[in-house]
């Protein structure tokens, strides 16, 4: 006959442990069970945090050995080592209802979209849900221990760049973190994600001033035009697919918007990317000579659209157009940030770092000198001309 637990038992299961959450500490009871072969049979509670916030109460029974060899004492002793293994003094755990995805949606977005800026909203929810959410979505959170997440991490870097690899980390850490303040989680087994050591090498491609005039030749019309803006205005992806016909002056271009990941406007990416750039007046005659061709003249209409007469997507554009192109030269590792870092360089050969910087509205001119500006200083390529002249010499002088 199954014994309810004791009124002393349930106070000690509901004492308050860390943060607030509910301790348990229970003993359980012994019962007696079998018809022919007498078992001793343990029954006690755990406790699952469910997909509504509550907590649930679940019934559980284990055989704990044949009567015959110890006697009910024993069977007590044995059940006390396994609640105390299983449940006292442990917060409620997750039920398997709160699968990753379900406690992303609900639990995370819903706190962090109130801390993002605006434009990053949209980016940030797809990188969670492609990089972190992805190959666990229907995962059960608490089936997801440290070396899923490890593994996951190292095939990330096998393909992706060292930024998303970071990104998936530091995302990583902050559900888990999340999952563990919330009290769906005891711990995070993302506390000890480390980042990958073979990590895919990041592309700091700039291109050449040969390459860049063969890249000119390779495309004309509006294709030719947006590739061209690319390397004389320096824009960022999808600044330029933001441009509107009333952001367009007679010497100056103005960047005020931007648009993300779901082709939606939002603000640029920081305040120093609002600003207006000088158009040069080669560039901006193509450019006038292209709005005429455009049949809709409202001041709020796009400059570049696609077919269904929305924003190109810069994706789109890199892949059908820029990519193609780069392939047919034999041109490698060309994209559109590529492009940026190509205006960068080309321009450092003829202006100060800190115009470039004005150029590109970077926060800082370190930035400018150590990621984008991709050229070897003239007095390095001196110097190392030199080495290799009397290295050479001192060759030949061995030699004779």
């Amino acid at each position: 006959m199954l014994q309810p637990i004791s009124d002393a038992a349930h106070a000690l299961m509901t004492t308050t442990g860390r943060r607030g959450s509910r301790a348990r500490y229970q003993r359980g009871w012994v019962e007696e069970t079998g018809l022919r072969v007498k078992k001793w049979k343990g029954h006690y509670y755990t406790y699952e945090k469910g997909a509504d916030g509550g907590e649930h109460r679940i019934h559980r029974a284990q055989t704990l050995g044949l009567k015959s060899e110890f006697g009910k004492k024993e069977a007590e002793r044995r059940l006390q080592e396994l609640v105390d293994k299983e449940c006292n003094n442990v917060t409620a755990k997750a039920s398997p209802a709160v699968t990753l995805e379900w406690f992303v949606e609900n639990r995370c977005f819903p706190l962090w979209r109130e801390r993002w800026k605006a434009s990053h909203v949209t980016r940030s929810e797809y990188l969670i849900r492609r990089y972190v959410v992805g190959p666990f979505a229907q995962t059960p959170l608490a089936e997801i221990d440290r070396f899923k997440l490890q593994v996951h991490a190292n095939e990330i870097a096998k393909i992706r760049s060292k930024s998303i690899v970071s990104k998936f980390v530091n995302w990583t850490r902050a559900v888990f973190d999340e999952a563990v303040e919330q009290d769906f989680l005891i711990k995070s087994p993302a506390r000890m994600l480390v980042f990958p050591r073979d990590l895919k090498a990041e592309n700091r491609r700039a291109l050449t001033l040969a390459e860049v005039e063969r890249m000119i030749a390779s495309l004309d019309g509006r294709d030719g035009l947006i590739l061209r803006m690319y390397l004389v205005l320096g824009l960022r992806a999808r600044e330029l697919f933001a441009l509107r016909r009333d952001d367009v002056a007679e010497d100056r271009i103005r960047i005020d918007e931007t648009l993300d990941h779901e082709n939606n406007f939002h603000k640029p990416k920081t305040a120093s990317s609002s600003a207006w750039l000088w158009l040069p007046p080669s560039l901006g005659r193509e450019l006038r000579e292209w709005m005429e061709r455009v049949e809709d003249r409202s001041p709020a209409a796009v400059l570049f659209t696609a077919s269904n007469g929305a924003p190109i997507r810069a994706e789109n554009w890199r892949k059908r157009v820029l990519q193609v192109a780069a392939e047919k030269l034999g041109l490698e590792g060309v994209t559109i940030h590529a492009l940026r870092r190509t205006c960068a360089t080309l321009m450092n050969q003829a202006a100060g770092i800190k115009d470039v910087q004005a150029h590109l509205r970077h926060a800082r001119p370190d930035i400018t000198a150590a990621v984008y500006v991709q050229e070897i200083p003239e007095s390095v390529r001196t110097a190392v001309g030199k080495l290799a002249d009397r290295l050479l010499n001192s060759n030949n002088g061995e030699g004779e």
